[in-house]
């Protein structure tokens, strides 16, 4: 014989108010994940940006005298910044 099993209309309620209560949930996650990686891209490109201006011969050489606002640099430090910059970009 086959056993039926009812279920009532407030265990029903119950089910389809956690299954949404879950979907929520997921659907918050992963607006989250979202959010975090889009935050990781941009400072990424930021930073992308910043060490391709100062790989330029002509940024090097406005930090070494001191030209157009930027502040004095010693020579390693440029050459510093280029290498970072090699394996990053």
């Amino acid at each position: 014989m086959l056993a039926v099993t009812y279920v009532t209309l407030r265990e029903s309620e119950l089910l389809w108010q956690s299954e949404k209560q879950v979907r929520k949930q997921m659907r918050r996650e992963k607006m989250e994940r979202q959010h975090y990686e889009l935050s990781r891209l941009r400072t990424l490109l930021r930073l992308n940006t910043v060490l391709a201006g100062l790989a330029r011969d002509n940024v090097k050489s406005d930090f070494l005298a001191g030209k157009h606002g930027a502040a004095v640099s010693l020579s390693h430090y440029c050459d510093n910044c280029r290498c970072l910059y090699k394996p990053v970009c």
